[in-house]
């Protein structure tokens, strides 16, 4: 039997399969966007994952580093011995350790002797002074030295850059003695100098009039005193180091040859790696009595511009060989002395330096015609002078 299918049942079933097909192809295209999706996402998280890693990684590095670090200074601190903390102060009032640093770790307490505990300074921005010898407190207020300045019966312990001193008279020729403790951390054989400086007078900064005792040792241990005197101020000086671990006491024996105004001590030290330190002492000092130098003779141009020796009787004053009183005042003018009244008999024949306004001017100028007149009869002894041109 034959069974006949109409266009339109045809059509349908292609239609049919046409549907089909699109349905498989969407399904397709959405496992396989799907599957690109899955991939992407796990390669995302793989990136992520590798890149928290490689900070972690990064993190630790840099912990590790500063761990190494740490460890590096503990162990210096070790080797350069503990580091004290002041119990007291100045009035004798006790000041507080902090238990905590920056991080929140502990810092432990020094007791009485240093020598015997370790102590960690929380980690704090250095300065090339922190390395300098110093005479009393370090440059973290940790205090090693009492009394670590003794000016004949006067004993301080000494502060950062100024402390106060009351005014010490002393006489001219009086023998003084000052006593320094230095202290180093990186140890007492590698100090090399210690200055004592006196003469800073209120406008005086630059250093060119002060004097100074110097005390240096070299890498040997050999000791040296210098001194640096202008004006012949100082006397009978010397400068002793003794040493005892990381202190040394440097004891200056001197006396003053001249007065000297009032003036602050100035010290200085450093080490043979140039760490160094400079202290005060105010009010300082002042020398009283008679100069043991013998009076300085110098020579200066009066008015005229003719010279003058001048015997110092002062800094500023000074008198010269007919007893006039003379004064530096930019420049040096003369005085009458007491008693002396200005007289204005001058010999015309012996008196020199007449200006034409000066009331002895024609008799001078007379006087030297004569003088040339007698001079050039001598040369011609009785010849004439005859006029050759004429």
């Amino acid at each position: 039997m034959i069974i006949s299918i109409g266009p339109q049942e045809v059509f349908a079933e292609k239609g049919n399969d046409k549907k089909k097909d699109d349905d498989d192809k969407k399904k397709k295209d959405n496992d396989k966007k799907k599957k690109d999706d899955d991939k992407k996402k796990e390669k995302d998280d793989d990136d992520k994952k590798k890149k928290d890693n490689d900070k972690k990684k990064k993190d630790d590095d840099k912990k590790k580093e500063k761990d190494d670090d740490d460890k590096k200074k503990k162990d210096e601190n070790e080797n350069n011995e503990p580091i004290s903390t002041p119990s007291e102060n100045e009035n004798n009032e006790p000041i507080s350790t902090p238990s905590e640093n920056e991080n929140n770790e502990p810092i432990s307490t020094p007791s009485e002797n240093i020598d015997d505990i370790q102590v960690f300074i929380p980690k704090t921005k250095q300065s090339a002074n922190d390395n300098a010898p110093f005479f009393g407190t370090d440059s973290f207020g940790n205090r090693y030295i009492d009394n670590g300045f003794t000016f004949n019966d006067f004993t301080t312990d000494v502060e950062d850059f100024k402390t106060h001193m009351p005014l010490q008279t002393i006489q001219v020729g009086e023998s003084n003695t000052a006593v320094l403790k230095i202290y180093n951390h990186n140890g007492i054989s590698t100090l090399e100098h210690v200055e004592l400086v006196f003469g800073f007078g209120q406008k005086q900064s630059d250093g060119q009039t002060t004097n100074s005792i110097i005390w240096e040792q070299n890498f040997k241990g050999v000791q040296s005193v210098t001194i640096k005197d202008p004006g012949n101020m100082l006397m009978d000086v010397n400068a002793v180091g003794e040493a005892d671990d990381k202190v040394m006491s440097v004891t200056f024996n001197f006396a003053f040859r001249e007065p000297m105004e009032k003036s602050k001590i100035g010290v200085v030290v450093w080490d043979q790696n140039r760490n160094s330190r400079t202290v005060y002492f105010n009010d300082g000092i002042e020398v009283v009595g008679e100069s043991l130098n013998t009076p300085e003779i110098i020579t200066v141009l009066d008015s005229k511009g003719y010279p003058v020796k001048i015997t110092m009787t002062g800094k500023n004053t000074g008198v010269d060989e007919e007893g006039n009183i003379w004064i530096h005042n930019s420049p040096w003018t003369k005085s009458q002395p007491i008693g002396k009244q200005p007289t204005d008999d001058h010999d015309p024949v012996n008196y020199h330096g007449f200006d034409r306004n000066h009331s002895m001017f024609a008799s001078y100028k007379n006087f030297q015609a004569q003088e040339a007149q007698q001079k050039l009869m001598e040369l011609l002894g009785g010849h004439n002078i005859y006029n050759f041109n004429d």
